[in-house]
């Protein structure tokens, strides 16, 4: 039995090796350069958020493709990234350089193909560049010449396709550019004239209205007076010596008149010089006549005289 008490005392040493009462030791502060997880906290050197940003452990760098503080997260999808600009998407439209790359909005590579971006086309019905505006609405179509049409009238080319005023197929509809029609009573080229009182109604070939206006001596040379002709359809001539004789007085001649009269063809003897008048467009006449339209083999002329 004396045997029992030896054995229990040579136990107690082996049940209680390891409860001492004195505290355990306190994990050490990370040491970020030995390769060692000091402190115990599954994390080794700049893997170890306590060495973020030492000199050994600069974090992670956010634009080189490797996972520098060893978190497992590389560059933009690392948290500590979050302020670096170059994680930032261009937002295209909002006058910000958004990633930092020095580029704001469009001018940013990365906005190329961004729809708010892309230059309006101005002929083709649609938003391209998708700001609510199409085609000419576009601030950007502002000089483009299908958004100019062209004037008809002032010698420039508006519209920028090389062809100016009337020659422009844009103003072949153009009053001002379809040319007076002289003999149909009606100011054709909008100028505010008609038929023969129209300037583009005389030429030197003839025409309904002849070489000259008997009004104005427009066509004819210095020196010469406009005379509507008696055997020539009534039309307007040149003639080189104006004649003298004043109205009512007899004549043979269209030219025996005065510049302005007409003679008229009612025999050597008879004919006298008349006011010259234009019956489409005013009524020139003295008071109590009016303006008659000569006749040749039944067609007026554009002509008339006061009887």
């Amino acid at each position: 039995m004396k045997a029992l008490p030896i054995i229990l005392w040579l136990l107690v040493p082996v049940f209680c090796w390891g409860c001492s009462s004195a505290p355990l030791p306190r994990p050490r502060q990370e040491i970020c350069t030995n390769g060692i997880d000091d402190d115990w906290d599954g994390h080794i050197d700049c893997a170890d958020q306590d060495c973020f940003g030492t000199a050994g452990c600069p974090g992670e760098i956010c634009d080189n493709g490797i996972d520098d503080d060893g978190d497992g997260l590389i560059d933009c999808d690392d948290p500590s990234c979050r302020e670096f600009a170059g994680c930032y998407t261009e937002i295209c439209d909002n006058g910000v350089d958004d990633d930092g790359d020095g580029a704001v909005d469009c001018a940013d590579f990365d906005c190329l193909a961004a729809r708010v971006c892309l230059h309006e086309q101005c002929a083709n019905q649609i938003d391209d560049n998708d700001d609510g505006l199409i085609d000419c609405d576009d601030p950007q179509c502002e000089v483009d010449p299908h958004c100019n049409p062209e004037v008809c009238d002032n010698g420039v080319d508006d519209d920028g396709d090389g062809q100016v005023d009337c020659d422009d197929y844009d103003c072949r509809m153009d009053p001002g550019c379809s040319g007076e029609v002289c003999d149909n009573g009606v100011d054709d080229d909008a100028d505010g004239l008609v038929d023969c009182c129209d300037p583009h109604c005389f030429s030197p070939t003839g025409g309904w209205c002849g070489e000259c206006d008997p009004f104005s001596h427009l066509g004819c040379s210095t020196g010469q007076a406009c005379y509507v002709s008696k055997t020539d359809e009534f039309v307007g001539e040149c003639y080189s010596f104006p004649g003298t004789a004043l109205q009512g007085e007899l004549c043979v001649w269209p030219d025996d008149c005065e510049p302005g009269l007409f003679c008229t063809d009612e025999g050597p003897t008879l004919s006298r010089c008349a006011v010259l008048c234009y019956p489409q467009v005013d009524e020139t006449c003295p008071m109590g006549t009016a303006c008659g339209a000569l006749v040749d083999d039944g067609i007026n002329s554009a002509w008339g005289f006061c009887r």
